[in-house]
């Protein structure tokens, strides 16, 4: 992990520093949804239950992820944006 902001920081690891960690160490934390959803590839939505409660829809968090691959400095670098539809998608 090159770069990480504030919410990829508590989604993925807690809050804590995820540069310089390997993306492969921080995928076995996370919810097996998003761990499914990056290792597809692609752009993709799923939805991550809340602990012990995978039947309750208000506690479900859906998500869009987007991946894009591109160069930085001469060197492949991929690009992945996790973003949070669930209060989006609970308005409409």
């Amino acid at each position: 992990v090159v770069f990480s902001n504030l919410a990829a920081r508590k989604l993925l690891h807690g809050g804590w520093k995820l540069e310089g960690q390997r993306l492969e160490e921080v995928l076995e934390q996370v919810p097996v949804e998003l761990r499914d959803a990056i290792v597809r590839g692609g752009d993709s939505l799923f939805a991550v239950h809340a602990e012990g409660d995978e039947g309750d829809e208000e506690d479900e968090q859906v998500y869009h992820l987007s991946r894009r691959a591109f160069q930085l400095n001469g060197r492949p670098h991929d690009l992945l944006l996790v973003r949070l539809l669930t209060a989006e998608l609970r308005r409409q």
